[in-house]
């Protein structure tokens, strides 16, 4: 199962939002879901300058087992 995330951009990165979907969590914080995805491809990309700092906040994408 995947989580989408919005944290906030410092060390403790702690939960803003959590939602099932991309476009559940953009509903969440205002955010289109295509703009959301983008969003986490780039942040992967260990080239990418993309850390969050600038928004205030970062998306992520998590695995979490079905239990």
């Amino acid at each position: 199962m995947k989580l989408y995330m919005c944290v906030t951009a410092d060390d403790l990165e702690m939960p803003l939002a959590i939602a099932d979907s991309a476009a559940e969590l953009g509903s969440l914080i205002g955010m289109k879901r295509e703009a959301i995805l983008e969003y986490i491809a780039k942040a992967k990309n260990p080239k990418s300058r993309l850390k969050g700092n600038r928004l205030g906040y970062k998306l992520l994408r998590i695995e979490v087992d079905d239990e």
